[in-house]
């Protein structure tokens, strides 16, 4: 798949206060996934909430919740687990979370670029039919 028909949306949530996040980390996230799914930053979309109520395993600490859309045909399901290790790492020396506070939930989409591209009003409504 060529790189410019990759399309990556990202929608991060955290219980921490948005004022513990650096203020170019949505930048610095992108770049990351762009690189990571081998596409261009102006298809990544990524939306990120701070002081979200959260609970993992009983326990209220900090934590990163992540759920990635993509169509990128460099992750399946051999490698994805190694890719979300990584994220992970990546997004904990970024936040400073725990990796063991991360989950990080991934949806390749093969008909994700059509909606992306030609259709971004119906792109709310997709996602809401895919989780």
């Amino acid at each position: 798949m060529s790189k410019s028909k990759v399309s990556v949306a990202a929608f991060i949530s955290t219980n921490l206060p948005k004022q513990s996040i650096n203020d170019g980390f949505l930048n610095a996230v992108s770049v990351y996934l762009a690189q990571m799914l081998h596409t261009t930053g102006e298809n990544v979309i990524v939306e990120f909430r701070c002081g979200v109520d959260m609970m993992r395993g009983g326990s209220a600490a900090p934590m990163l919740n992540i759920r990635l859309f993509h169509n990128s045909d460099t992750m399946n399901s051999c490698n994805k687990g190694e890719k979300a290790e990584s994220l992970a790492a990546w997004l904990a020396r970024q936040i400073r979370v725990p990796m063991d506070r991360f989950v990080c939930s991934f949806c390749g989409c093969f008909f994700f670029s059509f909606y992306f591209t030609c259709h971004p009003k119906l792109l709310f409504f997709f996602f809401l039919q895919m989780v």
